[in-house]
Formats: structure tokens, C-alpha cells, sequence
């Protein structure tokens, strides 16, 4: 698939994932998927989850309303959005840096009326 099937996140522009530590990747989301290119030549993609580390939250926030019931399935679980701006670690994988998250029992405080 050409470039422009995919995002291309950079530092400039990054994209944000969302993953619960008790199922992985949340993909509920409208956005292309994205692609990094490794060191080895080989390529790696993804789901992206938002765009902006503003509509990454209110976005976790929202699905999380929207699917209460995984707050009693998974109640340690804990709910993280990361940074994906392309950038490989040492081990040549894409860093993903944790920039929030929020665990079953705050969300069920914070959220679940």
C-alpha cells in the first residue's frame, strides 16, 4: 500500500494509540491506520486512535462510557494512551511512551454515573 493509505506519524505530527493492560489496543476509531518504517528496511503498522493528545482522552473517556460493562469484567484493569511520533527504540521497535491512563475503579468514580 502507498503512503497516503496510512498516517505517517512524525514528532511534529504524532498519533496516539489507546490499550488496556488486560486485552491490548482499544480500535474504535475512524482514523487511517499508521505506518513506521524500521531500521531493518521492514515496516510495521498499527490502529491509530486519535490524533491529538486532547480527542486521545476524551475519546478513551467516551468509549470507556460507552462499554461500562468492562470496568466489572476487567475491575484492575487499567486504560493508557501512548505516543506514537515514529520514533525506534534501541531494539528497533517503535517507542510508544505512556502519556495518560486511568484505572477500572477512577474511571468508574470519575465516569459511570
Amino acid at each position: 500500500m502507498s503512503n497516503s493509505t496510512y498516517i505517517i506519524p512524525t514528532k511534529n505530527n504524532p498519533i496516539f494509540v489507546a490499550q488496556c493492560d488486560y486485552f491490548g489496543y482499544i480500535e474504535d476509531s475512524p482514523w487511517k491506520e499508521f505506518k513506521i518504517d524500521l531500521p531493518d528496511g521492514s515496516e510495521t503498522t498499527g490502529k491509530t486512535f486519535a490524533l491529538s493528545f486532547t480527542n486521545a482522552i476524551v475519546d478513551l473517556h467516551t468509549w470507556i462510557t460507552e462499554y461500562p460493562q468492562i470496568l466489572d469484567e476487567y475491575p484492575k484493569a487499567t486504560f493508557s494512551i501512548h505516543l506514537v511520533n515514529g520514533k525506534v527504540d534501541e531494539y528497533g521497535q517503535y517507542a510508544t511512551p505512556m502519556v495518560y491512563k486511568i484505572s477500572a475503579s477512577k474511571a468508574k468514580k470519575l465516569l459511570i454515573q
